[in-house]
């Protein structure tokens, strides 16, 4: 109690969200987002994820077709917009990881827990529509997707986009099904 009392009287304090989704692909558990999220030019994608599947196809982010795509495969973070990269680092390890694409120009960084892991020459346009599902409805995601963030840095200014998932059947900004 003297603690929550010397906690609310502590300026500026500000209790943090962090939003985690089990999803399951037993239950073909996904998001579809009720606007698609195009990046023709710089951004940055921002999700952070648990499974300890390793073989399957772990949909993170998929188009409104084959490409792009974003997953983990083989225990490894993998992306493809053109042509598929794949992480060094192993993250299928049940562990809650954070990884993080930015492209500059057309060279595409990937860091995995903070941690610079390769990079790649990318310029395609991208168009994301599914969060844990791939567009065919044949590949879902097994464990935990946390704090999804897409942003476009091609404009003025930045243009943010966060994902508070749960499972209700629908919100302002995706639509949950299963």
């Amino acid at each position: 109690k003297r603690l929550m009392n010397h906690l609310k009287s502590f300026n500026g304090l500000r209790a943090l969200s962090r939003h985690f989704v089990k999803l399951d692909p037993v239950l073909q558990s996904a998001y579809e987002m009720a606007a698609p999220i195009t990046l023709t030019g710089d951004f940055e994608i921002e999700v952070e994820f648990s499974t300890t599947t390793a073989s399957d196809y772990n949909m993170l982010f998929s188009g409104s077709n084959s490409l792009p795509y974003i997953t983990v495969k083989g225990g490894k973070f993998r992306y493809n917009f053109s042509g598929e990269n794949a992480s060094n680092i192993a993250v299928s390890d049940g562990k809650l990881n954070k990884a993080k694409l930015i492209r500059i120009g057309s060279t595409v960084s990937l860091y995995i827990n903070g941690v610079f892991d390769s990079s790649s020459t990318d310029s395609t346009s991208l168009t994301f529509v599914n969060i844990g599902k791939w567009f065919g409805g044949t590949l879902y995601f097994d464990g935990i997707i946390a704090n999804a963030k897409f942003t476009d840095k091609s404009g003025a200014s930045d243009v943010v986009t966060t994902f508070k998932l749960d499972n209700s059947p629908a919100a302002n900004d995706y639509t949950y099904s299963t």
